[in-house]
Parts: structure tokens; sequence; C-alpha cells
């Protein structure tokens, strides 16, 4: 039995179980933030999506329109050709990835923050509907889990989006990708040349120069973009392919500086769809958790009486089998996304996507630099008259 001096008080115990508290909340929050960081910190190269949403909540009552939805809305729409052609201030908040799973809680986020004389430009495509996966670029709150499981999502997918936001299940992912780079950092040699005498070593040959760095300069020079603004260079095999300027607007704004290599991968895209079986084309439904979330989401705008106008994108032309397989992506469209749309209250658009071409792209569905100068007029002419109507 212990002595009675040696067994802790209440008190005592309390004051330690606090200090191991404080000291827990405290890691805690370091690794949040060391977390947060890491996953706000690259996309695509491009600017952190916290920080573009942090400049239009704080710049919103300054935007008349905003740009919302995935990829393609990223590469595509760029407020600084679009503004000049339709008289308006916008914004583009989209980001690669970004499909109807995690662009609900972006809307939940946003919505209740969007001034009232805002339009609310959303870009869709039939390919949000065919395509499951619930991607982990923004989290999904806590309390919207069990929609997604009632909607029909899979709990292993949304689960996954929920934990790869939480701090220590993210560290405890990353752990052993992280433990061997760890490894290799230890093992690598601490010189070049002679592992015994390091006076000895041979000195590295010189670097090759970059071949970007001329480039990027002159296209920042070409293009007068300031030198905070992010420049992305895409190399392959030791090729400078092409350049993604990420714009103040918001845009992913990707210029091809060797056109035939993107060709070439569009045609051996191509060839493989033609291969592969093709779907029944009268049997094409949407798989019903993303129709049931389209229409969650156009339930809130219209009960936050947001001005929404959906606007309907598409693949590039390769990515068609046959002719007949466009015309019957576009009638899916018209048949369960138009009616969803029109039923809310909400106006639907679509540009003549038939001037689009290949080299409109830079690969099956993202538009390049020459392709947003030819989609931007198309997209302005079913845009404008609902803009300027009262």
């Amino acid at each position: 039995m212990l002595p009675a001096d040696s067994i802790p008080t209440p008190r005592a115990i309390l004051t330690t179980v606090s200090w191991f508290l404080i000291v827990f909340l405290t890691l805690l929050a370091l690794i949040q933030i060391a977390v947060s960081q890491h996953m706000n910190a690259t996309n695509y190269g491009a600017r952190p999506k916290d920080e573009k949403k942090a400049h239009y909540l704080q710049h919103a009552h300054t935007f008349n329109l905003l740009l919302v939805g995935d990829s393609r809305t990223y590469c595509g729409l760029h407020p600084e050709i679009l503004d000049p052609l339709l008289g308006t201030h916008s914004y583009n908040l989209a980001f690669m990835g970004h499909w109807f799973p995690t662009q609900y809680p972006q809307f939940l986020d946003l919505l209740d923050r969007i001034p009232p004389s805002t339009t609310v430009l959303w870009s869709i495509g039939h390919q949000n509907f065919l395509y499951d996966h619930v991607n982990r670029n923004y989290p999904i709150p806590w309390g919207e889990i069990p929609n997604y499981l009632l909607w029909g999502f899979g709990w292993k997918d949304v689960l996954s989006n929920r934990l790869f936001f939480t701090p220590f299940w993210h560290f405890y992912e990353r752990l052993e990708w992280n433990r061997g780079r760890l490894q290799h950092f230890l093992e690598r040699p601490a010189w070049v040349g002679s592992s015994t005498n390091p006076s000895s070593a041979t000195p590295s040959a010189p670097k090759t120069p970059d071949p970007s760095t001329h480039i990027l300069e002159q296209l920042r020079q070409e293009y007068r973009i300031p030198p905070h603004d992010p420049l992305i260079p895409y190399q392959k095999d030791g090729h400078l392919n092409s350049i993604a300027w990420e714009r103040p607007g918001g845009g992913h704004y990707r210029i091809e500086l060797r056109p035939r290599f993107y060709r070439e991968q569009q045609e051996k895209n191509r060839q493989q769809i033609l291969t592969e079986p093709q779907p029944h084309l009268s049997n094409i439904e949407p798989l019903p958790p993303y129709l049931a979330l389209f229409e969650t989401m156009l339930a809130h705008f219209k009960s936050r009486q947001i001005r929404l106008i959906v606007n309907e994108l598409e693949e590039a032309p390769h990515m068609y089998a046959t002719p007949e397989t466009r015309d019957k992506m576009r009638q899916f469209m018209q048949t369960h996304a138009k009616p969803k749309v029109l039923a809310h209250g909400f106006s639907y658009i679509r540009a003549d996507l038939d001037q689009l071409q290949d080299a409109d792209y830079f690969d099956y569905n993202h538009l390049n630099s020459q392709g947003v100068t030819r989609y931007s007029p198309l997209l302005a002419e079913v845009l404008r008259p609902l803009l300027n109507a009262p």
C-alpha cells in the first residue's frame, strides 16, 4: 500500500492533465498549420486555393461575375479576356480536379457571402455526371458525410476525403513516403567524388541552364506578366512543351511552345478510344449520387437567391469516337442537366462548341491559350444578353 503522502491529490491530477492537454493541443495546432500549408501549397504550381478564396471574399463587393466549376473553368475562362467583352469584373475560383463532390462544400462556404449583385457562372459537362470519384482537394464537412452516404457515394471515398484533412491521419498516411525521403537524404554522399577524402572530390560539371529560364523571361516581357505571378514550365524528356501563367483573375493560362507534342498526344488518345468498346448510347444515364448532388446544389443556389447561370462544356473533339457519340452526349445534357436547371428558375447556356478543334486544347478537355482566344467571344455572345437582362 502506498504512503498517503505519495498518492496524488485530485488537484495535482487535474493540473497534470491540464498541462498534458495544453501540450497536446499545441502540437495538434502546429501539425494542423503544417499540414494545411502542405495541402494548400501547390495546385499544379498555381496559387494556393485558400489564397484565391480569401482574395475573393476580401474583395467580393468589387466583383459582379464569379466563375466556378472544375479544371475546364480554371483553364478556359479568364477574366482578363472575358471582362472586356462583357463589361464585367469577374474572378475565377475553380481549380484542377474540382468535381461535384468537392464543389458542394466550396459552395457551402461561399453562397452566404456572395453579394446580391453578383452573377455566378457555373460551367459543367456530361463528365460531371458519369465519372465516379471523390477527390481530396476540398474538405467535405463532417456534418455533410451522412448526406453523401444517403445520396449513394461510397463511404471509403468520402471518408478518404475527410481524413485527408485531419492532421494526424494525413501525417500517418504520408509516413512511409516521408520515411523514404528521410532515408534517401541520410544515405546520400556528402560530396561528389572520392568517398574517403573530401579534398580530392572531383568538381561536378556545370549545370546546364534550365531551357525554360530564357523563355520565361521572354514571356514575362511579352505578356507584361508581373514578377510575382506564377509562371509554370511543363517539360518532358528534356523538352519544354508549354508554360502556364496563373493569371491575377484566377485562371490557368496554358501557352503551348511545342504544339506538335500535344497533337501527337491527342492522336494517341484518339487511337486508344477507337480500340475501346463503346457504350450503348441509348443506355447512358447519370450516376444517381451525382444527379442528386447536382439538384441539391441547385436548391442551395435557389434558397439563397443567387443569380446563377449554368454553362455547358464538353471534351475535345478527339475524345468522341464518332460524331454520333458526341451528339448523344449533347443530348444527355439536354435531357438530364438542362431541365433541372430550368426547373429551379436558372438560365442554361451553351456556346457554339463546334467552332473548337483539337488544336484549341492542350489535352483531352482543357483549353490552351489559342482555345481561350477562340472560345471567349463565343461564350460572351450567349452570356451577354443574360447579364444585361433586368
